[in-house]
Formats: structure tokens, sequence, C-alpha cells
């Protein structure tokens, strides 16, 4: 790995100029792609749908590039035992959420790949960067930096989710990180599975401490799916076996709106291992769908603070939601990565005849206990409301609003004796979001 070292990386000018030639960068390689031979070669297909693609007549090289913005308004509001007992804040403000680019594609028929990259911090972060060997007889082999086979909303993209912001489950999603990943469907494409061994990264793209592996496995099935995904039924199991860097965790967990301040904490504990589970179900009827998870983290301590079996913590969490198409869509499932997919309304909004797109009202209950007093953390417990209306003008572009409510709870010592203090945050938000 190149490591650049940019001095003064603090400051505006040199946050600016970052930015400038990480962006000037991405537009030439965009610009060289549209004016190399390949492009206008007879044998190159060149597609404009929802991204610009670049296509071999006979299917095996293509190369992708998209992207995605998301910008964000919130409206907080906390109650003043919101502020004295968890530190809350009434603040109001805009930011960008995702600000991406990324190549993709496939070459000689059985090697993919793809490189992502966010803008909105100073300095360009890395997200999805991988390449997979297909078309093996056990299945594909994906090596780099992508998300862990874990939990149903973290499987299913921030572009087609139905909140703004994923549930307290999500809490113990392992997220993205380096690792080597095997995976595949079966019975017609019906399930799915997938194993990997993966590291945590202590620093970006490093990952240096011996022993410090995750081991992480998925199963996904359909035992209902008819009318091509207009009715269908999920379920789904994941298991993560890991060991912490540097033998320490922690979680946190805020209202489901990104520009809200953490509400409940656990703090830094000591853990030799960790074992998540995660289940997960869903069903489509039509415009109607409900999905629900439930994820629990236990944790054993090291061997050295391991006293009378009180030093291993275990928290839970889980969620039920639903949602109903107005319009009459359905929330597309994709098949091969036993997830929620992109929506397409009947008629996009500005096609004629008073065409509006399509609309989605959504509502979820979430909750997240990060309490464990038997073994002396007393982190809190968070429960949330969550309204939503999401306004897809086309495939690729949508509009949505939030409300949400939530209910922070945690126990405290008060000279000698322990009482439960709460309080209550509101957020009003809304997100304009396009994919390309």
């Amino acid at each position: 790995m190149r490591t650049v070292s940019i001095p003064d990386a603090s400051s505006t000018r040199t946050r600016k100029a970052v930015r400038q030639v990480a962006w000037a960068a991405a537009l030439a390689l965009i610009s060289s792609l549209g004016s190399t031979g390949l492009a206008r070669s007879s044998d190159v297909d060149t597609k404009l749908g929802g991204a610009l693609k670049f296509e071999s007549a006979d299917k095996k090289f293509s190369a992708q590039i998209g992207g995605r913005v998301q910008q964000d308004w919130a409206f907080v509001k906390a109650n003043d035992d919101a502020k004295k007992n968890f530190g809350a804040a009434s603040i109001d403000g805009t930011e960008f959420r995702r600000a991406r680019l990324f190549v993709a594609g496939k070459m000689y028929g059985n090697i993919s790949y793809k490189a992502e990259y966010d803008f909105v911090n100073s300095i360009p972060d890395y997200r999805d960067v991988y390449i997979e060997l297909t078309g093996l007889p056990f299945g594909a082999v994906r090596v780099g930096n992508f998300y862990e086979q874990f939990c149903l909303e973290e499987m299913t993209s921030d572009n087609y989710i139905n909140f703004l912001e994923r549930s307290a489950v999500d809490v113990f999603a392992p997220g993205r990180n380096p690792g080597v990943m095997v995976h595949n469907t079966f019975a017609d494409s019906r399930g799915t599975w997938a194993a990997g061994i993966y590291r945590e990264d202590t620093s970006p793209g490093i990952s240096q401490e011996n022993g410090a592996y995750a081991q992480t496995g998925r199963v996904t099935f359909l035992p209902m799916n008819e009318d091509d995904g207009e009715k269908l039924v999920h379920l789904g199991l994941a298991v993560s076996q890991r060991r912490p860097p540097a033998k320490t965790r922690r979680y946190s967990l805020r209202p489901p709106a990104h520009l809200a301040k953490s509400l409940v904490s656990t703090g830094s504990f000591a853990a030799q291992r960790a074992l998540l589970i995660g289940g997960e179900a869903a069903m489509v009827q039509g415009p109607f769908s409900v999905q629900g998870e439930v994820g629990i983290a236990s944790h054993t301590a090291p061997d050295e603070l391991d006293v009378e079996g009180k030093s291993d913590p275990s928290f839970m969490a889980f969620y039920v939601q639903g949602s109903y198409f107005v319009t009459g869509e359905h929330r597309p499932y994709k098949k091969s990565d036993g997830a929620f997919d992109r929506v397409s309304p009947k008629r996009n909004f500005g096609e004629g005849n008073g065409a509006a797109g399509a609309l989605e009202l959504a509502g979820r209950f979430s909750y997240g206990d990060l309490e464990d007093p038997d073994n002396g953390i007393a982190g809190g417990k968070l429960s949330d409301i969550t309204l939503g209306a999401n306004w897809y003008l086309n495939s690729h572009t949508r509009v949505l609003v939030n409300y949400v409510m939530a209910l922070p709870k945690r126990t405290v010592s008060n000279e000698g004796s322990s009482m439960e203090v709460d309080g209550t945050v509101n957020v009003l938000q809304t997100r304009f979001a396009i994919d390309f």
C-alpha cells in the first residue's frame, strides 16, 4: 500500500485541495473512458440507464461508473430531561450524508471488481473496494473491503431502505471490513449462503494485530416467492464470532438521525471474544410489507478479568416495521443477495397525464438495550418510533421525510440506591437522494 503524506491536513485550504484533486481525478477517469477507442469501437456498447456503462459485444468485459448523493436536513428537539440525563441537544442542521463515486465491472467473463469512494469528509474514504472470482463450482470468492454478511437492513443498500437511517439492530452489524468471502445461492436461487474471514480495521486500510480475526456467516431462504416477488416471505440467520482488536468493545445508540447525538452507550469494556447473532424475517404482499430483526451480542472477558462470571456482558436490540405503497408498487427483492432492491415507480414523475411517481408510507418501532447491571454496565436503553413518507420520482431519485420520537432510559445510582431516568428527543428530518 502506498502512503501519501499531506502537510497540515487539518487546514481548510488543504481539505479543499484534497477534495478538488479527488474530484478532478474522478472526472478525468470518466472523460478518458468516454474518449478512448474502446468506447468508440463497434464491438462495444455504451449504455445509459441508471449508470454510464461500457460493455463489449461478447459481454465478457464491462465498466460502469456511478455514484450517489444524499443531502439531509434535520431539526432536533430535546426536552429538559434528555438534556440533563443524556447530554442531548436541540439543534438544526444539514449535511451531505453520502457523496460517492464508484467504478465497477467485469473482465474475461469471470472477474468482477468494484472501487467506491465517499467524498463527504475532508479526505476521500474508501467503501466497497474488492475483486471477485465468479463461476466457480461452489459459487464465488470475494477479496477486499466490503460488508460482512450480517443483518437484512445492512445488506439492503441505503439507496433502498425504507427510512433515512437503519434501526438499533445495526449497532451490532460489523459493517465493512477487509476479508475473504465465499458465497452462492441454492434451491433454484430461493436461498443464499455466505461465509467469510475478516479483520477489523484499526486504521484506514490497515489491520495489524495477531489473531484479531472474525468469522461471519449468513443464510437466507424464501419459503414463499410468487408473482415475480410481489408475494414473498424471507427468513434469515447470521452468526459472527469475533476477537475484538485491543480486546475492547464499545456500543452506542443515537436516535435514527445522523445529526443527533448518541444518547446511550456501554463505554469501553474488556472483551476477549464477541459472539453476534442476528435473526431476520420479512414478508411482502403486494404494496404491503413487514420486516423485523433481532440482534444479540454476548462477550467473554479476558481470563485475567473474568471474576466469578461477572465480566461477560451481553446486549440485545430488535425492530419491527411496515410499509405500504399508496400508488400500488411493491418492494422488489434481489435473490442473489437475499436483500431488498430498487423500487421502480409504475409511472415516473413528469411523464405526463399527472404522473407523480411512487408514494410509500412507513412506520417502525426500534429498541436497543445496552444495559447489563449484573456485569457492571449501565449503558442505557433506547426505544424509538419512526414514521416516514418516501416519494420516488423515478427509480433513482427520491425524497424522504421522517419523524422520530426517541425515548432513552438509564439506571443510575443515587446515594446507595438506584433509579431510572429518562427523556424525549423529537426529530424531523428530510433527505434528497439520487444515485446514478
